[in-house]
């Protein structure tokens, strides 16, 4: 490991002149054997920190054939941040940096993971705090997950962020999303400006899930999430949202077949309403705790459709 920073002040008070602008640079490398790993394993890093910016030049992880590797800057000019990245996984498994507690079901694997990503986005300093600064995010931004697998689970997706201004339509961002797990498919479209007052945004939603129960490995990963998980069933839904929360209007639909005694289940096997999707509406509040004692306790199918603005 070598660490350099300069930039410091002098320790003697009746220095002339000021000092330098600081700077941090760091390199290090590690190779060698962990524990968790069969194979010689390799990590270095490449960073550097000054006034506005920082840089991470190189990131690296290597065991055997398995390899991570990313890029990153994130730059102010002016009053505008920008941040810039890119990165790989190839075989990529994370057991070997990550093991987990013994017997888990994250130390069980087993896990391969294959994608990559590319991120150029911007942010003005306005100094305003909470949200309304996030409102000004622009750029572009791409994320895929080639077949992967994740706790035993087959994985694949991808995920797109770009400017969507079209003929005749204010200034915009769109996001394509649609993630695929063991043949679950769930895929998000949708349209917002960040800036604007959401009146304009859209959304739509798709999920396609007829083998629910092929998702317990990840559940398992999150012990709290395994009361969710049903033990077999499926589910289908479609949503179409326009505006912001909390004041959203949308339609939908949405079915379900499952047994999952006492853990998942409808609890209003059909709604409809013409009040808006808030936190205190029918749509927001209608799911009980999957330990809700009026949860049935054999298998029930529902298809409920609702509507609300």
């Amino acid at each position: 490991v070598k660490m350099t920073l300069s930039g410091l002040p002098s320790p003697d008070p009746q220095a002339a002149t000021p000092p330098p602008p600081w700077s941090l640079a760091v390199l290090a490398k590690l190779q060698g054997r962990l524990e968790a790993a069969p194979v010689p394993v390799q990590w270095s890093l490449d960073f550097t920190a000054r006034q506005d910016e920082l840089v991470l030049r190189s990131l690296q992880a290597r065991a055997g054939a398995a390899e991570a590797s990313a890029q990153a800057t994130l730059r102010r000019t002016g009053s505008t941040w920008a941040l810039a990245s890119e990165g790989r996984l190839a075989a990529f498994d994370p057991l070997p940096w990550f093991p987990g507690t013994a017997g888990s079901i994250w130390s069980k694997g087993p896990h391969r993971l294959e994608g990559e990503w590319t991120v150029a986005l911007t942010l003005p300093d306005t100094g305003k705090p909470g949200t309304d600064r996030w409102r000004q995010l622009g750029g572009q931004a791409s994320v895929r997950l080639a077949p992967s697998v994740l706790a035993g689970v087959p994985l694949q997706g991808q995920a797109t962020l770009s400017p969507g201004q079209q003929a005749g339509q204010p200034p915009g961002l769109t996001l394509q999303a649609e993630m695929d797990a063991a043949g679950n498919r769930v895929a998000v479209n949708g349209r917002f400006d960040p800036l604007g007052d959401g009146r304009a945004d859209r959304w739509q939603i798709d999920l396609k899930a007829p083998a629910l129960t092929a998702l317990a490995p990840l559940a398992a990963l999150e012990p709290a999430l395994t009361r969710w998980i049903p033990r077999e069933g499926r589910a289908d839904a479609a949503a179409t949202l326009q505006g912001r929360w909390p004041a959203l209007q949308g339609q939908g639909q949405a079915s379900a077949q499952a047994c999952a005694p006492g853990r998942w289940h409808w609890a209003r096997p059909r709604c409809s309403g013409s009040s808006p999707i808030s936190p205190n509406s029918p749509s927001a509040r209608g799911w009980p705790s999957p330990t809700s004692p009026t949860a049935p306790s054999a298998c029930r199918r529902s298809t409920p459709r609702w509507r609300a603005r």
